[in-house]
């Protein structure tokens, strides 16, 4: 798993990362044997640790441009 900026272990990402990939797959009616890339993509979802980065930075970039 890439690095995080989450204070969570990577314990806990990994789990929730298994749980996102097994509500896309439903969600889809995807076999477990569908590469989950293809299919978060098609949802148009980030992985667990991508979503963590992109709201911090989202959150860093709105900051900025209000303090401006």
């Amino acid at each position: 798993m890439a690095r995080s900026t989450s204070k969570l272990p990577n314990c806990q990402l990994n789990r929730l990362q298994q749980i996102q990939n097994s509500l896309a797959r439903a969600i889809v009616k995807a076999p477990k044997s569908t590469h989950i890339t293809t299919i978060l993509k098609s949802l148009h979802w980030l992985k667990v640790n991508e979503r963590i980065e992109y709201r911090l930075l989202s959150n860093v970039h709105s900051s900025y441009n209000h303090a401006t």
